[in-house]
Formats: C-alpha cells, structure tokens, sequence
C-alpha cells in the first residue's frame, strides 16, 4: 500500500518566484527516487509563502530510510532550503 508524504513549506517572504524555479529543477531529484509514485508542489491561495508538496511513495521506508539518506535528498535540501522560513512540517498518511 502507498503513502502519500504531505510536506508543509514555509518560503522567506519575497523569495517565491525564485523558490518555484529553483524547485522545478531540484524536483528530479524526488522523480528519481526508488519508490516514488507520483508528486507535485501546490502553492497556498491563502498565504503566498505557503505551500504543499505531495509524494506519493511505494512504501514509507522508501522515503524516511532510502530516500532521506541519499546524496540525491542533500541535493534537494540544497537546492530549496535556502529559500525556507523554517523546517518543514512532515506527515506520512495511508489509505483507508
């Protein structure tokens, strides 16, 4: 059964345009990993700094052992974190 991985990001106010581009090109690095399903960023139509990114994983261990211990997730987090007003919030949820 899948897990769907639903991360809340915080962006620094003003850097939004700049985050958008620079994930567009660090998102391979999710699309690439062993397990992953499917995954998208969504942006708050409420709070211009907010938003959502969703994966879908094979399993949960894909995403919190391999995926987070990889050379290819420091790359991501190098790539978006400068643009963070803080650590993300991460769920992990599953189908009823």
């Amino acid at each position: 059964m899948s897990v769907l991985e639903v991360a809340q990001l915080t962006i620094r106010d003003g850097n939004q345009s700049a985050f958008e581009a620079d994930f567009a090109n660090a998102h391979r690095y999710v699309q690439e990993a062993e397990g992953h399903l499917s995954s998208e960023l969504r942006k708050s139509t409420d709070t211009d700094t907010n938003y959502v990114f969703l994966v879908e994983w094979q399993r949960l261990e894909d995403h919190i052992e391999v995926f987070a211990a990889s050379p290819e997730f420091a790359a991501f987090q190098s790539v978006i974190g400068p643009h963070l007003a803080g650590e993300p919030s991460v769920e992990h949820y599953e189908k009823i």
